[in-house]
């Protein structure tokens, strides 16, 4: 196994989920290391337009919905990056076996074996 390529992988997929949140988060102020989506900016100049309201919530349901995806698969590939420096990367976290070959190319961030997947 090579842990360079597999490294650099993952280096490169946390940089871009860590650019997508930027586009639909903020670093969340009660949950350091977390995000929370994007509240949209509400127009002030009708604030009494329903229409946009509903527009400028459904922006938000939206960006709250990415950005806890975005986030679940940030900490799984930063835990892979962590299994890596410790040396325990390709074993299992919970039964401790040795994953499949095949489900870590499929999912290089993946740190259960297939009967311990979420």
């Amino acid at each position: 196994m090579n842990t360079e390529e597999i490294t650099q992988a993952l280096q490169t997929e946390q940089a871009l989920l860590e650019k997508e949140l930027g586009g639909v988060a903020v670093a969340d102020s009660e949950n350091p290391g977390g995000f929370v989506g994007k509240e949209p900016d509400m127009n002030d100049e009708n604030p009494a337009d329903v229409v946009e309201q509903g527009h400028e919530q459904e922006v938000f349901s939206r960006n709250q919905a990415i950005t806890g995806d975005l986030e679940a698969r940030l900490v799984h590939v930063k835990q892979a990056l962590e299994a890596i420096t410790n040396g325990t990367y390709g074993v299992c976290r919970v039964c401790k076996e040795t994953i499949a070959p095949a489900r870590l190319e499929a999912n290089k961030a993946a740190t259960t074996c297939i009967n311990h997947a979420d």
